[in-house]
């Protein structure tokens, strides 16, 4: 792998930067039991995984349909529609936009907690990549600026240009956001380097862009599937440390 030629590292965020990745599937089963909802708390995952899965590709259509831009949110409205598709398709009989509202604040509760849990030293781990001559980005697949959320953890000014989207063409594994992050700091795609912890979106993306792939199992179950002559596997971010020793 070129290693020694990378002059910029380009991060995923959930499961990366701050873990572990969210579950959608897992949230579903808990709000559901939590709603005391007993007879759709009782469904297998696969079910709720369908349900799911029809209101994801509502979504997608109507993103796609409505030409919306790589940073598109949904409005309120919409969120309660996509919320409450997926509960009426696992027959909830309970009034489903008051259900979706609920559903809609302990998602954001749940992802919100989620992002308090930080990669080992990431912050130190990013201050000194910086320090060593790195160009640092952000490219995510997600719905709103992450950049608050960095300033909570004290690490936005280690990134020079931030990515997301999770609009279908833009977001990973296309290589949209990751080949922005390099035309914003005008670096060439292969001298780039792109870190995350999805082989399915993150590698493949990198691979897409020409960027060095390397996969963090951090906040994942080790498997041997996760290691290839594909890419660069590290169980931490610091492992980084000891692949990047300076920029040229």
């Amino acid at each position: 792998m070129r290693s020694e030629s990378i002059d910029c590292l380009i991060f995923d965020i959930g499961g990366t930067i701050n873990g572990p990745s969210f579950d959608g599937v897992d949230f579903l089963s808990y709000f559901l039991k939590e709603a005391d909802l007993a007879n759709a708390s009782r469904l297998p995952s696969d079910r709720l995984g369908e349900a799911q899965e029809k209101a994801s590709s509502w979504l997608d259509d109507y993103m796609i349909e409505n030409n919306v831009p790589p940073k598109w949110e949904m409005t309120f409205s919409e969120q309660i529609r996509y919320s409450s598709m997926i509960l009426e398709s696992l027959g909830v009989d309970e009034p489903a936009e008051r259900l979706a509202t609920a559903y809609d604040k302990k998602l954001e509760f749940a992802v919100e907690e989620l992002g308090a849990v930080m990669a080992e030293d990431c912050r130190g781990v990013l201050e000194n990549l910086s320090t060593r001559g790195y160009h640092l980005g952000i490219a995510s697949n997600r719905f709103g600026n992450p950049s608050g959320y960095f300033r909570r953890h004290n690490i936005d000014q280690f990134f020079e240009a931030v990515e997301y989207s999770l609009v279908p063409g833009y977001r990973k594994p296309s290589p949209f956001m990751l080949l922005e992050v390099a035309g914003t700091l005008s670096i060439n795609p292969l001298k780039c380097a792109y870190i995350g912890d999805s082989i399915k979106y993150d590698i493949r993306a990198a691979k897409r862009a020409g960027m060095l792939p390397i996969l963090t199992t951090e906040f994942r179950q080790p498997s041997d599937a996760m290691h290839s002559d594909e890419w660069l596997t590290i169980s931490k971010l610091s492992d980084l440390l000891g692949i990047f020793t300076s920029a040229k």
